[in-house]
């Protein structure tokens, strides 16, 4: 059957149906064809640097969360994916501005404060003081 979505958002659905199922290996291999696709598929590179992440890629994964911002600046969720995986990196700094922007972008997410107290945390003591969502 010929599908009627652009082959960009097919292989991401049928990344997402992966990353349910547990298979991340296979995931990453669909959200590749995904961006290869549409590279301006911006929840698509989202998706690859989560499945990336998932398999321990975790410098692949950060490239990949940086072509999703550099696509779409605004987009709160990459952000906290981004912090993420900076944190797992021991990148606490970076990690802790990526939680600020998440909670800054998506104030009203159930996680912005947990985001905010997150970024404090890893600035240390004294740190981030004054942050409120």
């Amino acid at each position: 059957t010929v599908s009627a979505m652009p082959p960009s958002i097919d292989y991401n659905a049928e990344g997402m149906i992966k990353v349910k199922t547990g298979d991340m290996e296979e995931a990453a291999a669909l959200f590749e064809k995904a961006v290869q696709a549409g590279p301006d598929n911006f929840n698509a590179w989202n998706n690859l640097g989560l499945a990336l992440r998932k398999i321990g890629k975790n410098e692949e994964a950060l490239k990949a969360y940086q072509r999703a911002i550099a696509i779409k600046p605004d987009f709160a969720l990459v952000y906290k994916n981004l912090g993420i995986v900076l944190e797992q990196m021991d990148r606490k700094k970076e990690a802790a501005q990526a939680y600020l922007k998440y909670a800054e972008l998506n104030p009203s997410a159930a996680d912005a404060r947990v985001a905010g107290e997150k970024a404090a945390k890893l600035m240390g003591p004294g740190k981030g003081k004054g942050i409120e969502p």
